[in-house]
């Protein structure tokens, strides 16, 4: 029998289970509109940030740090003043716009929810109709009420 690569390397084991929980535990990938918005609320404190900073707190390599800040400094959402960068104007009603959005988002993905879990309940009942045909018909007398 072929020893797997795992029983051969116990710490390659290690590292893909690390490597997986870190991914479940972080979540989703950002998309673009994600890391545009992190950079601008970064660069809304007061009296203007450096790069650095903008590269930590939207957690950001370096290569994607230039790649956004080119693209809001382009857009106007962010002007420079010597070594430190801005919120602009525009940047701050692109940044409430985006806010605005996101709250649309969640409340859409709550109703959503909302909507799956009632459809389960509706299945739910369907289910030995003939042992729950009183459960069925009082659940569909209290939901039309």
């Amino acid at each position: 029998m072929p020893l797997s690569l795992f029983q051969f390397c116990p710490a390659l084991f290690l590292s893909v289970s690390l490597l997986f929980w870190v991914s479940d535990c972080m979540g989703k990938y950002r998309d673009k509109l994600d890391i545009i918005v992190d950079v601008l609320k970064t660069a809304g404190e007061s009296g203007g940030v450096k790069k650095t900073k903008i590269m930590y707190q939207a957690n950001l390599s370096f290569r994607l740090l230039e790649k956004y800040l080119g693209l809001v400094l382009s857009n106007g959402f962010l002007q420079r003043d010597g070594s430190k960068y801005e919120l602009t104007g525009t940047g701050i009603e692109f940044l409430d716009r985006c806010n605005r959005l996101f709250e649309k988002y969640s409340k859409a993905q709550k109703t959503l929810k909302d909507l799956d879990d009632e459809r389960e309940t509706l299945q739910g009942l369907c289910d030995n109709t003939q042992s729950k045909n009183c459960d069925l018909k009082s659940a569909l007398n209290t939901k039309g009420e």
